[in-house]
Protein backbone atom coordinates (compact mmCIF):
# COMPACT_ATOMS: atom_id res chain seq x y z
CA UNK A 1 0.00 0.00 0.00
CA UNK A 2 3.01 2.23 0.83
CA UNK A 3 4.23 2.14 -3.19
CA UNK A 4 0.89 2.67 -4.14
CA UNK A 5 0.80 5.56 -2.11
CA UNK A 6 3.76 7.30 -3.01
CA UNK A 7 3.43 6.73 -6.79
CA UNK A 8 -0.39 8.24 -6.52
CA UNK A 9 1.29 11.03 -4.56
CA UNK A 10 3.87 12.05 -6.85
CA UNK A 11 3.04 14.94 -9.07
CA UNK A 12 6.81 15.51 -11.08
CA UNK A 13 8.07 12.34 -12.91
CA UNK A 14 11.61 12.73 -14.78
CA UNK A 15 10.99 12.49 -18.18
CA UNK A 16 13.54 10.05 -19.99
CA UNK A 17 11.40 10.20 -23.33
CA UNK A 18 8.34 10.91 -25.12
CA UNK A 19 7.49 7.20 -23.40
CA UNK A 20 9.21 6.92 -19.74
CA UNK A 21 9.61 8.54 -16.86
CA UNK A 22 10.71 7.65 -13.33
CA UNK A 23 11.36 8.85 -9.69
CA UNK A 24 13.76 8.19 -7.31
CA UNK A 25 13.61 7.85 -2.93
CA UNK A 26 15.16 6.51 -0.39
CA UNK A 27 12.88 3.76 1.79
CA UNK A 28 12.71 1.60 4.12
CA UNK A 29 9.72 -0.90 4.57
CA UNK A 30 8.51 -1.33 8.95
CA UNK A 31 9.75 -4.86 8.14
CA UNK A 32 13.19 -4.20 6.41
CA UNK A 33 16.73 -3.77 8.81
CA UNK A 34 18.40 -1.28 5.59
CA UNK A 35 17.09 1.45 3.88
CA UNK A 36 17.23 1.11 0.06
CA UNK A 37 17.21 2.47 -3.32
CA UNK A 38 13.82 2.99 -4.91
CA UNK A 39 13.41 3.55 -8.68
CA UNK A 40 9.41 4.04 -9.95
CA UNK A 41 9.13 3.90 -13.58
CA UNK A 42 6.18 4.50 -15.57
CA UNK A 43 5.79 3.87 -19.43
CA UNK A 44 3.08 5.38 -21.18
CA UNK A 45 0.76 2.74 -22.94
CA UNK A 46 -2.12 3.20 -25.59
CA UNK A 47 -4.22 0.37 -23.75
CA UNK A 48 -6.57 1.14 -20.92
CA UNK A 49 -6.74 -1.60 -18.07
CA UNK A 50 -10.16 -3.28 -19.08
CA UNK A 51 -9.70 -6.66 -16.93
CA UNK A 52 -11.19 -6.53 -12.75
CA UNK A 53 -8.88 -5.09 -10.19
CA UNK A 54 -8.39 -7.21 -7.41
CA UNK A 55 -8.76 -5.66 -4.57
CA UNK A 56 -7.58 -2.66 -5.57
CA UNK A 57 -3.76 -2.97 -4.16
CA UNK A 58 -0.89 -2.63 -6.48
CA UNK A 59 -2.40 -0.75 -10.12
CA UNK A 60 -2.80 3.32 -9.46
CA UNK A 61 -5.63 4.66 -10.67
CA UNK A 62 -3.82 7.24 -13.47
CA UNK A 63 -4.90 5.53 -17.27
CA UNK A 64 -2.46 5.80 -19.66
CA UNK A 65 0.19 4.35 -17.76
CA UNK A 66 1.78 1.52 -16.84
CA UNK A 67 3.90 1.47 -13.40
CA UNK A 68 7.74 -1.08 -12.09
CA UNK A 69 9.32 -0.30 -9.09
CA UNK A 70 12.66 -1.81 -8.16
CA UNK A 71 14.73 -1.64 -5.46
CA UNK A 72 18.72 -1.48 -5.64
CA UNK A 73 21.67 -0.80 -3.65
CA UNK A 74 23.50 0.51 -6.69
CA UNK A 75 24.32 4.29 -6.26
CA UNK A 76 23.55 4.64 -10.17
CA UNK A 77 21.87 7.91 -11.36
CA UNK A 78 18.18 6.98 -13.07
CA UNK A 79 19.14 7.98 -15.95
CA UNK A 80 22.13 6.07 -16.83
CA UNK A 81 20.05 2.63 -16.82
Amino acid sequence: MELKKRIQERSRWRTLDATWSFFECAWKPKKWKKTYRFLFIRQRCAAIRKEPIQLDLFVPHEYGYEFKVIVTNKGRRGRRF
